[in-house]
């Protein structure tokens, strides 16, 4: 077994890297929907309009973050554990 600081810095590295796939995501699913519609994408105040297309390669960035991410602290965990 990993031990206990290490075992959780690998877990919470792969959770970060699964809640960016999945803000990522949704990103992607407001950015096509703004595309489809031919709308604006906002937060709802106006001071952070953004095109569609802009949303969408946003969340293509944090999808290939997350999974980076997530891959990168696997694999360390697979390696540390495998040294013991």
């Amino acid at each position: 077994m990993m031990k206990g600081l290490r075992q959780i810095s690998v877990l919470t590295a792969v959770i970060l890297g699964l809640f960016f796939v999945m803000l990522g995501l949704w990103a992607i699913d407001i950015g096509v929907s703004g595309m489809v519609n031919g709308l604006s994408v906002t937060n709802g105040w106006d001071w952070g309009t953004r095109t569609p297309i802009q949303q969408y390669h946003i969340g293509l960035w944090l999808v290939g973050i997350g999974t980076l991410l997530s891959v990168v602290s696997s694999i360390f965990g697979i390696v540390e554990w495998k040294k013991e």
